[in-house]
C-alpha cells in the first residue's frame, strides 16, 4: 500500500501529534540506511499515534521513547539479539548489514521490521515478528514458524 492509498482510506489528522518534517539526513546517518519516501511522508502527515489503539509506527525524535524510531531500533534489536531461539532467525538484527530494523509494533508485542537490504538500504516490504519478549511464557512463539509470516507494509 502506498501513502496515497493510505490517505484515501484513512485521512491524516488536521494537526498530527509530533509530526516529523526532517531533517532526515542525521536520522539516516545514525541508522545507516536511507528511509523510504512513503515512511517520511507518513511521519510528516500522521505523526506519533496508534491505529485503532493497537498498531504504532515509530517516528524520529518523538518525545515518547516507546515510539521514537532511533531509540526503539536499539532497544528492540538488542533485546531480540540477546534471546536464545530454537532455530536461528532467517535474518540478523540491525545494525548488521542486511538485518531487520524495527519501525513499529502492536499492543500484542509484535514488532514490525524493515529488511535492510536493496539499492536504497531497505527492501520495499515489511516483516512482522511474533517473538515474545518473554520466551519462557510462550516457548512455541520462538519457533521457525514465527519468522515465516510476512506482510506488505505501508512503506
Amino acid at each position: 500500500m502506498t501513502i496515497e492509498a493510505l490517505i484515501k482510506v484513512l485521512p491524516p489528522p488536521v494537526e498530527p501529534f509530533e509530526a516529523f518534517n526532517g531533517p532526515w539526513e542525521p536520522i539516516e546517518a545514525e541508522l545507516g540506511v536511507v528511509l523510504p519516501d512513503d515512511y517520511k511522508a507518513f511521519a510528516r502527515l500522521y505523526g506519533v499515534g496508534y491505529f485503532i489503539e493497537f498498531l504504532g509506527v515509530d517516528i524520529p525524535r518523538s518525545r515518547n521513547p516507546n515510539r521514537r524510531l532511533e531509540y526503539q531500533a536499539r532497544v528492540v534489536c538488542e533485546g531480540l539479539a540477546s534471546l536464545e531461539f530454537l532455530d536461528e532467525p532467517p535474518y540478523p538484527f540491525w545494525p548488521t548489514p542486511g538485518g531487520l530494523l524495527p519501525f513499529g509494533g502492536t499492543d500484542n508485542g509484535d514488532d514490525l521490521f524493515w529488511l535492510t537490504r536493496g539499492a536504497r538500504g531497505l527492501e520495499g516490504r515489511g516483516l512482522r515478528s511474533r517473538i515474545s519478549r518473554r520466551p519462557q511464557a510462550h516457548p512455541a512463539r520462538n519457533s521457525p514458524a514465527c519468522w515465516a509470516g510476512s506482510s506488505r507494509a505501508i512503506f
